[in-house]
């Protein structure tokens, strides 16, 4: 049986409450404002000039306050009283103030913090608290563990509809949500889900407000099952049973995909988490980032890298998820996802290891995980003759390996702690005490 709050949208209340906030916080700023006017009117000259009759556009230099003079010039008496221009300007002056601190606040919070649930790193809560002037502040951090959640993650063919509606069919009735990276791809799969007799809806930033608040009615009050949605779907959704999250598309970042696998089974009970993983799609985000500014290339692309580590691991899907975000998880297997409950083969690579910690010493420590690769397997790109290491005695040390194997033995270096990487500068890797 329905629950009756199920009928309140939770979503809208918090915007209006949000909403509510902002305007009150206005008109205390207008009250404000109109009362330090009136009590020190000479405090800026150009405002005594505005409220004595001057010609607004010569005097004032904003151009919403400009704007707003020009139409307050226009206005009959007594609406061009000094009073009322006061007042006039009061409420615009206080309606900036607000927007600034709104922008100052906002920006201070997701890049600082990205949210309480999901990806505060510890290289972005620490510069945080210097930005607030914080000294000697006390840390609480929570486990980004989900025990509950299974997480796996399989090849993506050309049969990845069918496959997702033969999972839907064999969890019929539950809630779930399918994330895709484009919204044409949205509107195709939720069209072939509703053409195979699944309750299902579309939903992403393209739609108008009205198909926003009723697809999401509808979820809420279990008439569809499914929502088919880009990334614009789930952050003001509480509905705590949803069942299943599939990425039909990798995510971006693994921020991106712990943020949205969180929103499986909040209600602690069964959340699945299945992800569809092709090395095309990654070439088809990286070339999203082709024209923007090469630091910020550099960054997506280190992002899409821990994304293609965690997609093609071996080992529990769960210790490396926790590892990027910086906690350790003390178990080799823990039992609830697809590595742990079938384990591939595993090699002994102690040699290999030995290969890697030396060559990254040799170059001083000061590069990132693909051009150590470079370095070991002997390849004279541009970049290694420009430094002169194919120079090095242990250039081309592990050229006789298979170069497969050079990814897996630096993920598993970092996971088992002989190796660290410096994420603020780029992701160079670093020989730990223990390796």
């Amino acid at each position: 049986m329905l629950s009756p709050f199920r009928q309140i949208r939770p979503f809208e209340q918090r915007k209006a409450a949000r909403v509510s906030l902002c305007l009150s916080a206005v008109m205390f700023l207008v009250y404000l404002c109109t009362l330090s006017g009136s009590i020190c009117p000479g405090a800026s000259a150009k405002w005594v000039a505005w409220v004595s009759g001057a010609d607004v556009r010569d005097v004032v230099t904003h151009p919403l306050l400009s704007l707003l003079g020009s139409l307050a010039a226009k206005l009959p008496v007594p609406m061009t009283s000094t009073a009322f221009r006061l007042n006039l300007l009061a409420a615009l002056a206080g309606a900036l103030v607000v927007g600034w601190i709104y922008r100052i606040v906002y920006s201070l919070v997701m890049d600082g913090m990205k949210g309480e649930t999901t990806i505060a790193k510890a290289e972005k809560t620490a510069p945080f608290a210097g930005i607030l002037a914080y000294v000697d502040a006390t840390e609480f951090k929570s486990s980004f563990n989900r025990p509950n959640l299974y997480y796996e993650v399989r090849p993506k063919t050309k049969d990845v509809d069918k496959d997702i509606i033969k999972f839907i069919k064999q969890h019929s009735g539950k809630s779930g949500i399918i994330y895709c990276l484009s919204r044409k791809k949205v509107e195709e799969l939720a069209a072939i889900l509703k053409a195979n007799d699944i309750r299902a809806a579309a939903y992403h930033a393209g739609l108008d407000s009205a198909t926003h608040t009723q697809t999401q009615d509808d979820f809420l009050m279990e008439n569809i099952d499914v929502i088919v949605a880009t990334i614009a779907f789930g952050m003001g959704i509480d509905k705590p049973d949803v069942r299943f999250v599939i990425h039909y598309d990798i995510p971006k970042s693994l921020e991106g995909y712990y943020q949205e696998t969180g929103r499986a089974g909040r209600d602690g009970g069964e959340g699945m988490c299945i992800a569809f993983y092709s090395n095309k799609d990654l070439q088809k985000l990286d070339k999203f980032m082709e024209g923007k500014p090469v630091a910020e290339q550099d960054i997506g692309r280190q992002l899409l890298v821990e994304t293609a580590a965690y997609a093609e691991t071996s080992v529990c899907r769960r210790k490396m998820l926790l590892h990027y975000f910086g906690e350790v998880y003390p178990k080799d297997n823990c039992g609830n996802c697809d590595n742990c409950l079938h384990p591939k083969t595993k090699i002994e690579a102690s040699e290999q290891l030995v290969i890697a910690l030396n060559a990254i010493l040799a170059i001083k420590e000061n590069f990132r995980s693909d051009y150590v690769i470079d370095f070991i397997t002997g390849k004279e790109t541009d970049e290694i003759q420009a430094h002169h290491h194919d120079e090095q005695e242990l250039f081309g040390a592990g050229a006789d390996e298979d170069e497969k194997i050079w990814n897996p033995v630096i993920r598993q270096a970092l996971i088992a702690g002989f190796l660290e990487k410096e994420v603020e500068n780029y992701g160079l890797l670093k020989v730990t005490s223990a390796g």
